[in-house]
């Protein structure tokens, strides 16, 4: 377990993913938190009536509720009244192993003056060969203040996280410590991730649409929302 951790998440029809949907992403990656607070923004799935039969079997885990409209406003919602001095953010399609946790826990303890860690995410696809790496959304672990939030930059789908002083925090590259760790994110393929991108990001959620179109309403999302047979060598 991460000690003093929040684990935060936003999610939305997540009943199933390329990473095995809302019921894998909570049995596998809550226990490794002392609280965990999973913030549903309008799922029309199943998925919220999933997390309400969860949070009866998982007593870190706290579900709330917060209609969508763009991603940084969701996830400050996440950090409001955390009781945790860190925060972990991780998305319902990405998933760390055992290994993955030991390792952060250690380089948390070995670091203990940075306000953050920076973690690569890694994009597993159906295909070996189309894997790829990104930066990501960093730092996914960070001190949690009231000084710090998410503001989105450009489009409501591309969101950073910021001090008080409008600095990005990935860039205290002095405070911020890089591990050599990455979060596992699942897809199907590029092609696939293209598409999302196109129809969901861009022409919905960019075009303020999000609050009244819920992922699962896009006919074309159950090709991005297939399981990825991958996902049983990360465990």
């Amino acid at each position: 377990m991460l000690l003093d951790t929040t684990l935060s998440a936003i999610v939305r029809d997540e009943i199933m993913n390329p990473a095995g949907g809302i019921y894998d992403f909570i049995e596998t990656q809550v226990p490794f938190f002392e609280e965990t607070r999973i913030i549903d923004t309008g799922s029309k799935d199943g998925t919220r009536e999933a997390l309400e039969e969860l949070q009866a079997q998982y007593p870190n885990l706290k579900v709330l509720d917060r209609a969508f409209d763009d991603y940084a406003s969701c996830r400050n919602y996440g950090l409001q009244d955390a009781r945790t001095k860190w925060i972990f953010t991780l998305d319902a399609d990405e998933r760390l192993t055992r290994k993955n946790y030991e390792d952060i826990n250690s380089a948390m303890l070995k670091y203990p003056n940075k306000i953050g860690f920076n973690i690569h995410t890694k994009w597993i696809c159906q295909k070996p060969e189309d894997d790829m790496v990104s930066i990501g959304i960093n730092p996914r672990l960070f001190q949690l203040s009231d000084k710090v939030h998410y503001k989105n930059k450009g489009d409501n789908y591309l969101e950073f996280l910021y001090t008080g002083f409008g600095i990005v925090i990935m860039y205290h590259s002095l405070r911020v410590k890089h591990l050599n760790v990455f979060i596992n994110h699942f897809c199907v393929d590029q092609n696939a991730a293209r598409l999302k991108k196109h129809l969901w990001y861009e022409k919905i959620v960019s075009r303020g649409s999000g609050s009244s179109i819920a992922p699962s309403q896009v006919p074309e999302s159950k090709l991005w929302k297939q399981f990825n047979k991958r996902r049983l060598e990360y465990i």
